[in-house]
């Protein structure tokens, strides 16, 4: 563990791809840093089906995807009449056949198909050690599947660069990761800042962001993570998320560390924050009430298996013996969101 640096703060940097030892460093980032050098996957580039597809990209070239033709088999068909559906939405995010197993043999996530559609927010739901927060790492390639393929923006994570992949995704977790010796405002335009952002073009992104998530700029903008209370350090965290406005958000237990009162704020605040954004959320939680209030649609996830995918209003209605667990050990009250 370096000096300065959290477990939580490495896997941050981790994820916007600083190097741990520059992250410890408070002034390591006073200047811009050399364009990142595009890395090959270990073994080469697979050339899978995956790979293949035209609109593919092996070096995670976002301009050319958002370029590429409209391609049919690319999209899923919605039921119209569902709540939140627009007829017709692209998956963004796909688990084919997806296993992973650590080095001892112990598999984490097993045979896991699994969609997430453009603009919705799927949570997944699950008991501790059910592969939540496994298969969130899957999406950005902190971790890369033992078998079967992750897709992002129909193209195989393993393709893409990771530095590009891992910034074009928001990254929210449960203890923040905020850098300690970064204030407020220098957390939130991180990423933008690694990609090269003129000054001026930077600090309106930030200002906007932290206004977007009820921080007031001249007041917070200079302080540091440990002059904050824990509402606002989850705040903060969400900003940087968004800071260079990714399609793609991960939140991983994000409200999870905090107190009830300023939870259920949290949980008010970003309802209507993902309602502007619009954004692909993929959400972590354990917690039933906050899966249906949040959710477009539940996935439940029990032992690294894949139970089923349900909107809330269906979710509530499951027969399976594993949704019923989890609903028994709520109050009726508890349901209230989601009639």
């Amino acid at each position: 563990m370096f000096i300065g640096l959290t477990e939580k703060s490495a896997l941050l940097a981790k994820q916007i791809s600083i190097p741990p030892e520059r992250a410890a460093q408070p002034k390591s980032l006073t200047r811009r840093p050399p364009a990142p050098k595009r890395l090959k996957p270990r073994g080469g580039y697979r050339r899978s089906a995956a790979s293949q597809q035209r609109n593919c990209f092996p070096n995670g070239d976002v301009a050319a995807y958002e370029r590429r033709p409209q391609v049919r088999p690319g999209f899923l068909r919605v039921d119209a009449n569902r709540p939140g559906s627009a007829g017709e939405k692209r998956a963004v995010i796909e688990f084919r056949s997806v296993s992973f197993h650590l080095d001892n043999g112990r598999r984490l996530i097993q045979d896991l198909n699994l969609t997430v559609l453009e603009g919705e927010t799927l949570v997944l739901l699950g008991q501790s050690g059910s592969g939540k927060t496994t298969t969130l790492k899957l999406i950005n390639r902190l971790l890369e599947p033992t078998s079967g393929e992750v897709l992002v923006k129909s193209c195989a994570t393993t393709a893409w660069d990771p530095i590009r992949l891992r910034r074009g995704i928001g990254y929210v977790i449960q203890e923040i990761g905020l850098f300690p010796h970064f204030t407020v405002a220098r957390n939130v335009g991180l990423v933008p800042a690694l990609e090269g952002w003129e000054p001026e073009r930077l600090r309106a992104r930030v200002e906007e962001l932290l206004l977007l998530v009820s921080l007031e700029p001249k007041e917070f903008g200079s302080r540091y993570p440990h002059e904050l209370s824990g509402g606002q350090r989850q705040r903060v965290g969400v900003a940087r998320a968004l800071a260079a406005d990714p399609p793609i958000l991960l939140m991983d237990e994000p409200f999870g560390a905090l107190d009830p009162v300023t939870r259920a704020e949290l949980r008010r605040e970003f309802q209507l924050l993902k309602q502007r954004l619009n954004k692909t959320i993929v959400f972590v939680t354990h917690e039933v009430r906050e899966a249906l209030a949040l959710a477009s649609r539940i996935a439940l996830l029990d032992e690294g298996r894949l139970v089923g995918v349900y909107p809330p209003e269906e979710f509530v209605r499951a027969r399976q013996p594993e949704i019923k667990a989890f609903l028994s050990a709520v109050d009726e009250w508890e349901l209230d969101p989601i009639s």
